[in-house]
């Protein structure tokens, strides 16, 4: 039986390095195309277009605040902050730790954004202007310009419904403009060559990673099954154990350790 298994273990020693060849060969090729194709998506994927409109409200104008384009009053900028929270349904808005950052450079295609200005850095915030931004970003241009369209009437709209709630007059109603008139739109690149060489270098290393896992593997499961394989150590069958049958004991005669209870 031994000699079987080591003529069986013998034979497949040669087809061992065979597969392990095959196997990391084949995980090879199966990562380089999978990121070649990757590499392909990224450097297809197409820029976006951006725009930006602030909003300002206004309170009408009183003894304390007689020029209603003042914007340093506090009661303007809470007012303009109840204003967006209603016009978003309360949403709220992700924090960015830099205020120049556009929608499409937080990784977004499709999407209106309305949030109070906020004039702060990363570690403390600074509402101190009644400005309402509305940010979109899409495909098109055409696209955006709805998008602004539309985040600024849903500004106006909830500024008319606090006040329609609240049953104030029109007198002494507060009012919003747009800065500037007509919204810019402008087109945003995306950092293509980049994108490609990260996404390329990505995909090498998990090509590399996948290669030396499965050949890892493989070769731990050859080991297990070359010891499987191996005889165990262990007592021998019964049928090879040979006993000899014991001398009969005569009488008179001392046993092994035993001596003349008499002394003799």
């Amino acid at each position: 039986m031994r000699q079987h298994g080591d003529d069986r273990a013998a034979a497949n020693a040669p087809a061992a390095p065979a597969r392990r060849r095959l196997l990391v060969l084949a995980l090879a090729i199966g990562g380089l195309v999978m990121t070649a194709l990757a590499t392909s998506a990224v450097g297809s994927a197409q820029g976006v277009y951006v725009g930006k409109v602030e909003v300002v409200v206004h309170l009408p104008r009183t003894l304390a605040v007689p020029n209603p384009l003042a914007t340093s009053n506090q009661e303007a900028v809470r007012f303009a902050a109840l204003v967006a929270e209603v016009a978003t349904n309360g949403e709220e808005v992700p924090r960015v730790t830099n205020q120049s950052l556009t929608l499409a450079d937080q990784g977004l295609r499709h999407e209106t954004m309305i949030s109070l200005v906020n004039l702060g850095g990363q570690w403390a915030n600074d509402f101190s202007r009644p400005f309402i931004r509305v940010e979109a970003v899409d495909e098109s241009p055409q696209g955006v310009s709805r998008r602004l369209e539309d985040g600024i009437a849903r500004v106006t709209r909830a500024l008319d419904r606090l006040q329609d709630d609240a049953g104030v007059p029109p007198r002494t109603r507060a009012t919003a403009s747009s800065v500037p008139a007509v919204p810019q739109v402008r087109y945003a690149p995306t950092h293509r060559e980049r994108a490609m060489v990260a996404t390329a270098l990505l995909g090498l290393v998990l090509t590399v990673v996948a290669c030396r896992l499965g050949a890892r593997r493989l070769d731990g499961r050859r080991g297990r099954h070359q010891a499987s394989s191996e005889p165990k150590g262990g007592p021998p069958p019964r049928s090879s154990v040979t006993t000899t049958p014991a001398a009969p004991h005569r009488l008179g005669q001392a046993s092994w350790g035993q001596g003349d209870p008499h002394g003799i």
